[in-house]
């Protein structure tokens, strides 16, 4: 299979929205606003935490907002990374997108605090509690695994079960899909450990 065919391609897993009701969308807005605008995202690896962050950005511009993204949750993540996303000046209209935030030390995170203080909105993920107050803890969902596959790929798996690579990869949506790439390309195991 070429790899523009394969289902589980990168673009068409990167079209996935974070699913979630809209009385979940009223509940996380309530509690950012209840906390003064800041908040995280709390969830395991690979659960849709990123994407909801991505999700985000619309509704913080209709609130006035200039979104402003740094990502620590790649391999070269450093305190470059971190001075980098603060280099210009922080103000009252700038909503500050940390992905990932448990990569911090906490000199880091002392740091980020104080360059955020004038911030309008901080939102950070993290895989643990702690940073700020949680805004939507993110859980592994397997039925909405499926039913990505399912949208994804028409429910043609060539016999491998979804539900079990998604068990194997731990809730980690973003291994599965790689399990399945990778079995629909026809060079890997079938994942289901």
């Amino acid at each position: 299979m070429l790899a523009r065919e394969n289902p589980f391609r990168s673009d068409r897993i990167e079209s996935l929205r974070y699913e979630m009701p809209a009385a979940e969308w009223d509940d996380m807005f309530a509690r950012f606003q209840a906390h003064g605008r800041r908040g995280a995202l709390v969830g395991p690896e690979g659960v849709g935490k990123t994407t909801l962050l991505e999700d985000l950005v619309p509704h913080l511009r209709r609130m006035g907002l200039r979104p402003r993204f740094i990502r620590l949750n790649h391999p070269q993540a450093d305190w470059k990374t971190l001075r980098n996303g603060l280099h210009e000046g922080v103000t009252g209209t700038d909503a500050i997108l940390l992905d990932g935030a448990e990569q911090m030390s906490g000199f880091q995170w002392l740091y980020f605090r104080w360059r955020t203080r004038r911030a309008g909105a901080i939102v950070v993920t993290s895989h643990v509690t702690g940073f700020l107050p949680v805004l939507r803890v993110c859980p592994p969902c397997e039925k909405l695994f499926g039913d990505f596959v399912r949208r994804l790929s028409g429910n043609v798996c060539n016999g491998i079960d979804p539900g079990t690579v998604f068990r194997a990869h731990r809730g980690n949506m973003r291994e599965a899909f790689r399990t399945l790439y990778m079995h629909a390309a026809g060079c890997a195991d079938d994942g289901q450990r």
